[in-house]
């Protein structure tokens, strides 16, 4: 089931970076509130973010995250699917250690 329990700090940054997203024109107000829910199962579900980052970020790589978590987030499960990387996540997170597993299995690195 997904979780979209999150801190007061958090739950602010996240509303921010809806607004600024709306803002920039990267989503409609209409749609803000599916915009919030993709951060958020995506950030409380196996792939923290840098969400203060995030929302400072350049406006390439915010729309990068931004655009590239609501496609890849499942509406299932709150995981990011397709190998899919955020710039902003935190360092050690599900999603950035199997990333790493599968580029070094591309590679052939791994045993």
């Amino acid at each position: 089931m997904i979780s979209f329990k999150t801190n007061g700090v958090d739950k602010g940054l996240i509303k921010a970076i809806v607004a600024r997203a709306v803002a920039d024109g990267l989503a409609e107000a209409e749609n803000s509130i599916n915009v919030s829910m993709s951060i958020t199962a995506c950030h409380c579900n196996g792939c923290p973010l840098k969400l203060q980052e995030l929302l400072n970020a350049d406006g390439f790589n915010f729309a990068h995250d931004l655009f590239g978590i609501d496609r890849n987030v499942s509406h299932t499960t709150g995981k990011l699917k397709n190998h899919f990387l955020p710039r902003y996540a935190k360092p050690g997170s599900a999603v950035e250690i199997g990333t790493a597993i599968h580029k070094a299995i591309l590679e052939g690195e791994a045993a």
